[in-house]
């Protein structure tokens, strides 16, 4: 045996909700024990860091997110559609949530949120080069797009201010790869 093999599925139940699958299933184990696990199934996402003024700001998203019940404070984001590539996925998301258009797009690789409980995977770019346009929200989505300094960022993500997790994810990895010094 090698930590490289999966545990065996020997049942699987799953319930369909509109964005997301609860999956409940029966596994044994490498040491062969029978366990239950559930975890949520959902699809891919993306989230943009768009960069404004050369980068000397960040156009941020302060949005209401009921699960949690306050105003939070993200960068735009949202679910990959199937047959969609991620880049076009945030391309659309940025658009539709601030207006903004890129002209320079970086990826910054992905990353698993919370791989205890979902199977998501989040891909993370920059966008520079932005030019303003049209918002294009969807029903539901209530926000306010806002441009904050990079200054007021940078504390707004030592403070704990910005809780947004793909968000927190993107920044540590452009600030780790030696950009937004």
């Amino acid at each position: 045996m090698t930590r490289d093999e999966n545990w065996t599925v020997l049942g699987s139940r799953r319930t369909r909700y509109r964005f997301f699958e609860i999956v409940q299933e029966e596994v044994k184990t490498f040491q062969g024990r029978t366990v239950e696990m559930e975890y949520a199934r959902m699809p891919e996402g993306v989230c943009v860091l768009p960069l404004l003024d050369g980068g000397r700001a960040v156009a941020c998203i302060r949005q209401y997110r009921h699960a949690i019940r306050s105003w939070q404070w993200e960068l735009p984001a949202g679910g990959v559609d199937a047959g969609v590539e991620p880049l076009e996925m945030a391309k659309r998301e940025l658009e539709e949530e601030t207006g903004y258009s890129a002209a320079a797009w970086t990826s910054l690789g992905s990353f698993y949120p919370s791989f205890g409980s979902t199977d998501q995977l989040i891909h993370l770019f920059v966008a520079e080069g932005l030019r303003s346009g049209q918002q294009r929200l969807e029903a539901g989505e209530e926000l306010d797009v806002v441009e904050v300094p990079m200054e007021t960022f940078r504390e707004m993500v030592a403070s704990g201010e910005l809780r947004h997790g793909a968000a927190l994810a993107c920044v540590a990895r452009w600030w780790a790869m030696g950009s937004g010094k």
